[in-house]
């Protein structure tokens, strides 16, 4: 029976956990594996300090939390054409103290919106149609618990759930947040496996990313330092992630040089990063995977320009459907909602936008 499994799903297999709750997929290989080339565009309309973008329906909204002024900065695709910048830096009214990038995600409501967090525990949720109409204030802000003390991930729910990895708070690994009540909830706890190592070193251990499906149904997050990606469903009761688990990446206890009676994280320069971002579209999850050493990936002054993350692409099973080497370095990326385009950018391309035709390529 195992062997039919196999033939049917072909260079994947499934393993059953022995709780029965988890459906474990074993990646080793892709069905396909192309070599994708992009589209340069220089945005001259403003000038641009990327720190990070997504893609909100039919617009490029930008981070430029580098700079003092115009924080936020909106683009209509497929042109680029610069219609609104806003947000500067400081502590007044419709100001910005942004302290972690993880909370600037888009939220599908219905209409074009996203979020960005403000002063180290609000999140700020704001609608294009409002910011195109020069209304530069959030149409809705929230308060997290203090307790959560800052954010590794966090993915929107609409505008009425956040899921999100934080920086303290009881053992929370993931918690969940309900705008309209101010519930939270302890939605997953850190693993046991290292009961010495505390909160601060279980942050480093445990690092992840996060996306969110369209239909605001499933989440999915990846790993920075294990080869472990899952795909959570939000309707089920109960909490059976499926889990996708990199063959050939090696364990967290061999990563990072640890084991039950370990106090501190001792993977050093030869610790492998498995992945730094994971981006969804209504079918696919994008994975950037570098499946390499620290010291090979990052450089003095951040990640290397030399190296060239790979995107792996999932469906929202857990199959794998394509593994994708891209011709130039990126540190940020998005898929728009249909998965057709994928945008890049680097550190080192100020004001450069690189565009990636997915649907040309594959879908």
């Amino acid at each position: 029976m195992k062997k039919i499994v196999c033939i049917a799903i072909c260079l994947y297999t499934i393993v059953s956990c022995s709780s029965g709750k988890n459906s474990n997929f074993i990646i080793s290989d892709f069905p396909k594996e192309l070599e994708i080339s992009s589209e340069k565009i220089q945005i001259s309309s403003i000038l641009l300090n990327i720190n990070r973008l997504i893609v909100v329906d039919s617009f490029l909204v930008i981070s430029q939390n580098r700079r003092k002024d115009t924080l936020f900065s909106i683009f209509k695709l497929p042109d680029f054409k610069h219609f609104h910048s806003f947000g500067t830096k400081g502590n007044g009214p419709n100001e910005f103290n942004m302290s972690f990038a993880s909370t600037f995600n888009k939220v599908y409501t219905g209409s074009s919106s996203f979020a960005i967090g403000n002063r180290m525990n609000n999140v700020q949720y704001y609608n294009i149609g409002n910011l195109k109409s020069n209304i530069s204030v959030p149409y809705k802000k929230v308060r997290l618990p203090v307790k959560l003390n800052g954010f590794r991930a966090m993915s929107y729910i609409g505008d009425s759930l956040i899921f999100g990895a934080p920086y303290g708070g009881d053992n929370i690994d993931l918690f969940k947040f309900s705008t309209k009540n101010k519930n939270l909830e302890k939605y997953v706890e850190y693993p046991g496996d290292f009961p010495l190592i505390d909160a601060e070193q279980k942050r480093s251990v445990y690092g992840c990313y996060m996306a969110v499906k369209p239909d605001n149904s499933k989440f999915v997050r990846t790993y920075a330092n294990i080869g472990k990606i899952e795909i959570f469903d939000i309707g089920k009761n109960e909490l059976s992630p499926v889990v996708l688990e990199y063959k050939d990446f090696p364990s967290v206890s061999e990563n990072l040089k640890i084991d039950r009676f370990s106090r501190k994280v001792k993977g050093g320069k030869e610790q492998k990063v498995f992945s730094w971002g994971v981006r969804a579209s209504e079918n696919y999850i994008f994975v950037s995977v570098y499946n390499d050493f620290f010291h090979k990936i990052s450089g003095s002054k951040g990640p290397s320009e030399s190296f060239i993350p790979e995107i792996h692409v999932f469906d929202w099973f857990g199959k794998p459907i394509v593994k994708y080497k891209l011709d130039s370095h990126f540190v940020f990326y998005d898929v728009d909602k249909s998965g057709k385009f994928m945008y890049t950018s680097s550190l080192s391309e100020d004001g450069v936008v690189r565009r990636y035709d997915l649907n040309k390529n594959l879908f």
